[in-house]
């Protein structure tokens, strides 16, 4: 993808579900002690919302990606699902593009969510073991 597609939202890792449980709260980095996210938006081909005040706020989360979708329109959103993908971060991003949907004029056409649930019910390893359609690259060392 051409890097003039491509678009930083910026806000902090593992904060996200912190986010949507306090929707008008900044909640900034552990790391970095930051709670701006416009640094990570320079390189942005074109201005978004919470540009204005740099609030990581699930608020703010929700109209960036309305107005990005809005510009954008992609006619396939894949997101993680929890169940094969059960990181906080992932969960709150998928449920963030979900809500950002309600309420929009547009839709795209499929919203792709990955693997069919697996026949090998609720067991940990079955459901993330190797598939027999799955890629791997052998590297010898």
């Amino acid at each position: 993808m051409p890097v003039a597609r491509c678009v930083t939202l910026g806000y902090f890792c593992m904060q996200l579900q912190a986010m949507s449980e306090n929707p008008d709260k900044a909640i900034g980095s552990h790391e970095a002690e930051l709670t701006d996210i416009r640094p990570f938006r320079q390189g942005n081909p074109f201005s978004l919302p919470d540009d204005t005040n740099g609030l990581p706020t699930w608020e703010n989360l929700l109209l960036d990606l309305r107005e990005l979708m809005g510009k954008v329109r992609p006619e396939i959103i894949v997101l993680p699902h929890p169940d094969f993908d059960p990181q906080p971060d992932h969960i709150a991003a998928s449920a963030a593009v979900r809500e950002s949907l309600q309420g929009m004029d547009w839709r795209p056409q499929t919203l792709l969510t990955g693997r069919r649930w697996p026949r090998y019910g609720d067991n940990e390893y079955f459901r993330k073991a190797v598939r027999r359609h799955e890629l791997f690259w052998v590297e010898h060392l």
